[in-house]
Order: C-alpha cells, then sequence, then structure tokens
C-alpha cells in the first residue's frame, strides 16, 4: 500500500509539472535558509561545549557604576581575587587569571606581531586543551616555560618537533622562552583567544607598577580574565550571595573614600558559566565578539516566514490544481477509496516534494555555506549537518512541512463529492477564490514588511557609521603602540618625522584614538559641593585641537607657551604633593561640574587626591564633539596635556594618500624600532568595526527578505498561471463583446493589485512596532516617521511592481488569444 502510495505520489508530481516544480522549488529555498539558520544557531550555542566540567566552571565578571558615567559591563574582575577569593568560598576547587598583551615574535630582526597569554598554573588544569606534543601539567610553573598552539609553532618554528626550541619574544621586554608544550589551534567556537600562554610573572608586572601597585595588586581597575572551578557537587548560588560583601571587605578604603561609594556598588560582580559566556553574558568587550539573541531571533523569524510564505504557495497551488483532480478523486471514492486513504494519499504528495526540496536545498547549502561562514565570520561547515541534534531537527522540519503544506489541499480532495462531481460531467470544480486571495494578501504582507524592516534597518545602520561626530575621520590614521616604555621617550620626535612625510598634513599624540570608546575616569570635587564627581579625562598634545579643528567657545586652548599646561600625572593615592594644572572641558563638563554657562567656568577650580592636593584650573571650553565610541553618549570630558599618559599618534593625510602615508608611517617608526610592536588604523575603519554586527544583520535580513520575495512571486506566478487559465471563455467572451487587449490586461492586473495594496496597509503598523524596538539600541537614530512615510510607499510600489511584473506575461498572453480559441475553451 505504501509504495502504492509514493508511485502514486510521483505520477502526480509529474503530471503537474509547473506546479511541482514551483512548489518544489519554494520549499526548497525555505528548507535551505531554515538549514543556514539551523546550523548558525547550533553553532553559537555549542561554544566552549567541549571543555571536560563544563558546568563547574564559571568566569567572574563585574559591571562598573562609576557614578557620572553609563553603566559599563566588563569580562574582566580584580586581580587580588586569585590570593583572596578561596579562602572566602570553600566551593570554590581552583581559580586562575588570564591577560592577553600585545607584543612581536623576533627572529633576527624581524618582528612578527602577536597576542601573548598570561595566565597562572591552573589554567591549563582547569581547560582541557588537546595536546599535541609535550605535556601541559605543570607548564605554566616556570616564567620561562610558553605554551603555543599548533598554527603558532609551524609559523614561528617551522616543523615539529618544537618542544625544548626557543622562541623570543618582545613583550614588556626581550626574552628567550623555552616551548614544553603544543596544544590543538583552538576551534572558532570557544570565547578564549589564545595562542600564546606563558605564566604570570610577578617581577614582569613590578616592572610596570603604578601608583606604588601592579595589576596582581591594585584594586581601582578590572584588568584579568578570572575563572573559578567548583568542587564537584558544589552550587554556585553560596558565592552568588556572598561575594558582593567580599568585595566590600577587602576593597580598600582611600578608593571609597575617592568615590564615596562601596566597592561592590562601583564594580559590581557577576558569575557567568563558561559556556553561556557567548550567548548570555551582557559584556560589550571580549576576547571574541559576544553573539546576539536578539540575531538569533531575527534570522530564525525571517527564515521561519520564508518557510511559511513557502508553505502558502504551496496550499495555494494544490488547492487550486486540486479542482482538476476532481474526477479522479470521485472515480477513487466510488472504487472504493475511504477518505482517509486519500487524505494520506494526498500529504504523501505533500511530504514527497518536502523531501525533494530538502535534496535541492542541501545542494544550495553545500555551495552557499563557505560564502555565508566568511560573510557571518562563523566557522561553519557541513560536517555540522550530521551533528545529531542537527540532523534530527531538519529531517523533522522537513516532514512537519510536508504534513502543513499539504494538511488543506489533502482535506479539500478528500472531502470531493463523487455524486456531484459525476453528475456534472466535469474534471474540475470551482474551488474558493477567497481563500487563495486571501492567502497571496498574507504573502505580501509579509513580503511589503520584510522589503519596509530591511530598508530601515538599512538607513539606520549607514546612519550610524557615517554620522557626523564633528570631525573628518575618513583622512585620519592612528598608530598605535607610542606609549611602549621603549618608545615613549621619542614619541614627539616620532610625531615630528611623520609630520614631514610626504601626504602627510598634521601629527599628533594623544591618549586615544577618536571613536576607540578608551577613556580613564577621575574622582575630584568641585569647591561648594558635598558629592565626588568622577568624569573622562583625555591626555591630548596642544596640537591636537588644531588638527581637528576645535576652537574654544570660552577662554583658551592647551599650549606649550602657557605655565601649567603641561604636567605630569599622579596617581598615587598616598602621594600628597601639592600640584596645580590648567585643564580643557567640554560644555557637557561645564554642565557635571555644575557651572551655569562656559563663561562661569572659566577660571574656576576643581580638587583631585586623597587629601584634595591637586588643583585643577578650568582655562577653556570647547564643543561638545564625539571623540569616544560613535555607539556611546557624549558624556563630560576634561583635556590635559600629560605627555606620560599618551598612547597614539593621530596623522591626518591628504585625501586619496592612505596606503603611501600608512606604509611610509610604518617604515619610519621600523627604521627607529626595528622590534617594538605598533599598529596603523584608519579611523573610519575603526569607526565602522563597531557596527560590523549590525551591518552583516542588515546584509543577511536584505538576502533573507530577498529570497521570500521570490518565493512570494514563485508562488503569484503559479496562481496567475491557474487563475488566468480558469477564466480564458470569460475573456473570450469579453473580446467578442468589444474589450481592447489593454482593458483585459488591466483587468487581469488589478485582480492582483487589490490584495497586494491591502497587505501593505496591513503591514506598517507591525513594521513601525518591529524598527522602533530595535533602534533603541541606537544612541543616534534617524527620525523614524518621515522615512518610515517614505519607505512605505517605496514598498509598496516595489510590491505592486513585482505581482504586475509577475502576472504580466500570463495576462499578456490570454489578452492576446484569439476569441475563437477562447470559446472553444472547455
Amino acid at each position: 500500500m505504501f509504495r502504492h502510495y509514493v508511485f502514486s505520489a510521483l505520477r502526480s508530481l509529474k503530471r503537474q509539472r509547473l506546479f511541482a516544480a514551483i512548489n518544489i522549488l519554494g520549499l526548497a529555498i525555505g528548507l535551505a535558509a531554515c538549514t543556514l539558520i539551523i546550523l548558525f544557531v547550533r553553532h553559537e550555542f555549542s561554544y566552549d561545549n567541549f571543555f571536560a566540567d563544563i558546568d563547574r566552571l564559571y568566569r567572574i565578571e563585574a559591571t562598573a557604576n562609576i557614578p557620572g558615567q553609563q553603566t559599563n559591563a566588563v569580562p574582566n574582575f580584580f586581580g587580588p581575587a586569585y590570593d583572596l577569593l578561596p579562602d572566602a568560598f570553600p566551593e570554590i576547587d581552583k581559580i586562575t587569571r588570564l591577560q592577553n598583551r600585545d607584543g612581536t615574535v623576533v627572529r633576527g630582526e624581524t618582528s612578527t606581531p602577536e597576542l601573548f597569554g598570561y595566565a597562572d598554573p591552573e589554567f591549563v588544569a582547569m581547560f582541557n586543551f588537546p595536546v599535541v606534543e609535550g605535556r601541559v601539567q605543570g607548564a605554566l610553573d616556570e616564567p620561562g616555560n610558553i605554551v603555543l598552539t599548533r598554527e603558532m609553532a609551524i609559523k614561528h618554528l617551522g616543523e615539529a618537533p618544537w618542544v625544548g626550541r626557543t622562541l623570543q619574544i618582545n613583550e614588556t621586554f626581550e626574552r628567550d622562552q623555552k616551548v614544553v608544550a603544543v596544544i590543538e589551534t583552538l576551534p572558532g567556537n570557544t570565547h578564549f583567544n589564545i595562542d600564546f600562554l606563558m605564566a604570570i610573572n610577578p617581577r614582569l608586572y613590578e616592572s610596570q607598577a603604578v601608583g606604588g601597585g601592579t595589576d596582581l595588586t591594585r584594586w581601582n581597575g578590572l584588568p584579568f580574565f578570572t575563572y573559578i572551578k567548583l568542587h564537584e557537587g558544589e552550587s554556585v548560588q553560596g558565592i552568588r550571595a556572598g561575594i558582593n560583601d567580599w568585595v566590600d571587605r577587602y576593597f580598600p578604603s582611600d578608593i571609597k573614600a575617592l568615590v564615596g561609594i562601596e566597592g561592590s556598588e562601583l564594580f559590581t560582580p557577576r558569575l557567568v558559566n563558561v559556556k553561556d559566556i557567548h550567548m548570555l553574558s551582557p559584556v560589550v568587550f571580549d576576547m571574541k565578539p559576544s553573539g546576539s539573541m536578539a540575531t538569533i531571533y531575527g534570522f530564525a523569524g525571517i527564515a521561519g516566514l520564508i518557510m511559511l510564505i513557502a508553505c502558502i504557495n504551496f496550499m495555494n497551488l494544490a488547492t487550486a490544481a486540486s479542482t482538476l483532480r476532481a474526477k479522479e478523486v470521485a472515480v477513487r471514492k466510488v472504487m472504493g477509496a475511504s477518505r482517509g486513504q486519500l487524505f494520506v494519499q494526498f500529504e504523501l504528495e505533500a511530504i514527497c516534494s518536502a523531501v525533494l526540496a530538502l535534496f535541492l536545498a542541501l545542494v544550495a547549502i553545500e555551495l552557499i555555506l563557505p560564502v555565508f561562514s566568511d560573510y557571518t565570520q562563523r566557522d561553519l561547515t557541513t560536517a555540522l549537518l550530521l551533528d545529531p541534534l542537527v540532523f534530527s531537527t531538519i529531517s523533522a522540519l522537513t516532514i512537519l512541512v510536508g504534513l502543513f503544506a499539504g494538511m488543506h489541499p489533502a482535506l479539500v480532495l478528500s472531502g470531493f463529492r463523487p455524486a456531484k462531481v459525476l453528475q456534472s460531467n466535469k474534471s474540475s470544480v470551482s474551488g474558493n477564490p477567497y481563500l487563495r486571495t486571501t492567502l497571496v494578501l498574507f504573502q505580501f504582507a509579509i513580503s511589503a514588511a520584510l522589503i519596509i524592516s530591511t530598508l530601515l534597518i538599512y538607513i539606520q545602520t549607514d546612519h550610524a557609521r557615517t554620522q557626523d561626530l564633528g570631525y573628518d575621520n575618513d583622512h585620519v590614521m592612528t598608530l598605535r603602540g607610542i606609549g611602549q616604555d621603549q618608545v615613549i621617550d621619542s614619541a614627539e620626535t616620532i610625531a615630528d618625522e611623520v609630520a614631514r612625510l610626504p601626504g602627510v598634513k598634521a601629527a599628533t599624540l594623544a591618549s586615544f584614538s577618536p571613536g576607540d570608546g578608551r577613556n580613564v575616569g577621575l574622582s575630584l570635587r568641585v569647591p561648594g559641593q558635598d558629592d565626588r564627581i568622577i568624569i573622562f579625562y583625555r591626555s591630548v598634545y596642544p596640537s591636537f585641537f588644531e588638527q581637528f579643528n576645535v576652537r574654544p567657545i570660552a577662554g583658551r586652548l592647551l599650549g606649550d607657551d602657557y605655565a601649567g599646561d603641561r604636567t605630569t600625572f599622579i596617581s598615587d593615592p598616598n602621594d600628597l604633593t601639592p600640584q596645580n594644572l590648567n585643564v580643557v572641558v567640554n560644555e557637557a563638563a561645564v554642565k557635571t561640574l555644575g557651572f551655569g554657562t562656559p563663561q562661569e567656568a572659566i577660571g574656576k577650580v576643581y580638587y583631585r587626591g586623597r587629601d584634595n592636593q591637586i588643583v585643577s584650573t578650568i582655562v577653556g571650553v570647547i564643543p561638545d564633539i564625539n571623540f569616544g565610541s560613535p555607539r556611546t553618549d557624549l558624556d563630560g570630558e576634561i583635556y590635559i596635556y600629560i605627555p606620560s599618559e599618551i598612547s597614539d599618534l593621530i596623522v591626518t593625510f591628504e585625501p586619496g594618500q592612505y596606503r603611501p602615508v600608512s606604509t611610509a608611517l610604518e617604515q619610519t617608526v621600523r627604521d627607529m624600532f626595528p622590534r617594538v610592536q605598533t599598529e596603523v588604523q584608519h579611523l573610519q575603519d575603526n569607526i565602522s568595526e563597531q557596527y560590523q554586527e549590525e551591518a552583516i544583520q542588515s546584509t543577511l535580513l536584505a538576502l533573507f527578505s530577498g529570497l521570500a520575495i521570490l518565493v512570494a512571486c514563485m508562488g503569484l506566478f503559479g496562481l496567475a498561471s491557474f487563475t488566468i487559465s480558469r477564466r480564458t471563455k470569460e475573456i473570450g467572451v469579453r473580446k467578442v463583446m468589444g474589450a481592447s487587449s489593454l482593458q483585459i490586461i488591466v483587468m487581469l492586473l488589478s485582480q492582483f493589485s487589490r490584495p497586494v495594496l491591502i497587505a501593505n496597509v496591513i503591514a506598517w503598523p507591525f513594521c513601525w512596532y518591529a524598527v522602533n524596538q530595535w533602534m533603541q539600541g541606537f544612541n543616534h537614530q534617524i527620525e523614524l516617521l518621515p522615512w518610515f512615510i517614505g519607505v512605505g510607499a517605496l514598498a509598496a510600489m516595489l510590491t505592486l511592481l513585482l505581482a504586475w511584473g509577475t502576472v504580466a506575461s500570463h495576462a499578456m498572453r490570454v489578452a492576446r488569444t484569439s476569441p475563437v480559441y477562447a470559446l472553444r475553451y472547455e
């Protein structure tokens, strides 16, 4: 019986080639889209699941709640936690820290930039990285050892064996490190970004002590990725309940006095299971870009809509075509077939179509997956299709799609009454045109919604990436790394050399690159105010303002000709040396500090230091210019001239000179410091990278929306072919009665235009709500209403033109047919 059903289904598909091709191709596109999303989602939720005892591994993160600034979730924690936390919480079996630092691998006179990880000995015991050569046990017990990945071993040491050989690195200072183990190159689905591992060396950190403290001991920063492993059977709830009190107990009183709040309020701890870091951790900057549930929901929703449109196509065309099979159904029933048997047969036809569509979808996946993987920056391969969860999900989806798509046609077909059909002596029945019209309306409502959403999301993303920040970022590049110990004393010399290069308009030094979001807060007190204020500061050379065409709106700018402008920075809270310095602030800082107008702020002072021994005088006020991240709101900022704080060389170049200037810039620094790592970056690229994920989302949304519209048009093409062919006799009568071909074409086009226009009206309110909610994640938003009206009108025109283009060929063919042929129809 089953075999008979299958052969009958295949014969039916063969008889109705056009409808079968449209249905199968539409389902194939829908299944391909869904499969891509399933692979993407599976990869996103597979991060770090390969580590042993993953349920016992947690990372301690923190949320910085600095008064006067935006809340900032970070993936790091205090350095002293390594020694103090296990004694306070017996649930902890192991604890380790990890810190990534830029450096170079030195081979002769060649230096290759790399990222080095420093970790405690417990790190390799907590995370079971696959070992290629050597032993990781005890590998981080000695500061002179190094562990590296297979990829890095081949890159820097050539062919195996690698263990026992020496690698010369330059990070803080040059030294030789002995290779004691080589681990497998980390897969893409881990939050770790590790190529080299070395032991945390207290002597190295002591050489970089600031204010009498190092990253290992200080509490006024969060320098380390910190991980804990619980004892078997222990719960993390006890640690979560008590870690705030632990921070308050150890947080230094002098820092509390500076900020005026408890340590756990300033840096609120948070524990996240390692397997949840990629998708559920709220941090902004991690070792790798985090996943997004919003992206998952968005892609899944669009794939579901494509699949729904394909199913509607199937139902629409199958129901329409079923009216031609009335006599077949009637004869089968007369011969003894029950309604249940017919229902199973027609459902099996739908499932066969879905299975054939799946094979087409898998072929398409094989071809496009490498491109999709590269663009989404995910390590997706066809091997994921064999994952039991993925395979079972795709198989179940295919069967469900077949059952759902075939449900209504099967009910209609199996419900025909043989007496009525055979009595009329016709092979067909009229069907339900209202249902088909409703389904077309629903399809194009989805299509219109996708067009509107895609265009608005693209416009908003492009607006955010290209927004006017108050300065030219198209012709600016930055050289990072000038603040290294080996270079900083020669930074002014480098800037002078670079300024003389062909194609360079100006060069200046600063503690940041515009747009990168790096900032440091100062705790200060304004005379007459009780509460302390924390506000950002930036260290700049006087030429910075001239280079970015910044003019004061009150007072003056910083300069070398004024005593007290150029100064040093006292960061040690125990250093009570009196100091006077001059600063420039922006308009937002004037309000934050409590001064009425920029003019009133000139000459005012604020105090810093434990005993308010550092007196800062405001000598100038500049307009609010967003030199920080474009993703954040503009905050109050203070500009100080502190040469020892600079880290970046900022270069403005002539239009069209980026490539030669960047090459000459790198060569100039390499000639002066051949073994020092620096990085040249185009400022516009730096800003655009911060919206890279949104750019990927908008492009993929456009792609999937295009697929949905294509499937909808395919369905309309098939339905138009059927509907117009059923009106052949009517059209012949109209032509005999004097109707012109143009009138016939207009009549047929108008039949399909009305549901398309109504579909657009239905789509608008849903689009408004969805896009408005999505835009809340942007600090700089477009004015939605005028854009929405324009894009909505454009979507209506596009969907109408698509419908006309899809139907026009059928309409023109029938309108030009001779009335004689039309009247002989049926």
